[in-house]
């Protein structure tokens, strides 16, 4: 059977407060007492609070992204701009070898040593695993030499 509930959250939304305004309304109808609907209008209270909350978030991530890469921009505007007239020759060039030998870095670095996972096989020999130093969340484990 198809769920008849709507599946994102501003439709969601929208059909909780008509399934909540039509029960209110026809509670005889349905063979409702109105204590009835308390579970569901406490939830549906708290729901809101908590879409509200969310969507808020949403708002205050997307602004700090932007202020971040503005501010990105700016410095790097900065660190890419010509030195100032009068700067010796050897500074310029410094300057210069650093910015082309730059290598982007990863901000989680793992430091500690990586054990080495060893699976029996049915021929006598196991197999050993050990993960890469560059494993993403989308390599698999990368086979260690015998």
């Amino acid at each position: 059977m198809a769920d008849y509930i709507a599946g994102g959250d501003a439709e969601f939304n929208a059909w909780l407060d008509n399934f909540v305004t039509y029960a209110s309304a026809k509670l005889a109808e349905l063979g409702l007492a109105a204590g009835d609907l308390t579970p569901i209008t406490t939830a549906q209270t708290t729901w809101a609070g908590a879409l509200a909350a969310h969507v808020t978030a949403q708002q205050t991530a997307r602004s700090a992204t932007q202020q971040k890469n503005a501010d990105r921009a700016a410095v790097l505007s900065l660190v890419r701009a010509e030195p100032p007239h009068g700067v010796k020759g050897h500074l310029k060039k410094a300057r210069a070898v650093a910015l082309d030998q730059a290598q982007p870095t990863s901000m989680a670095c793992n430091t500690q040593p990586h054990k080495i996972l060893r699976f029996p096989r049915s021929s006598g020999k196991s197999t050993e695993f050990a993960p890469s130093t560059a494993q993403t969340r989308r390599d698999s484990p990368q086979a260690a030499p015998s």
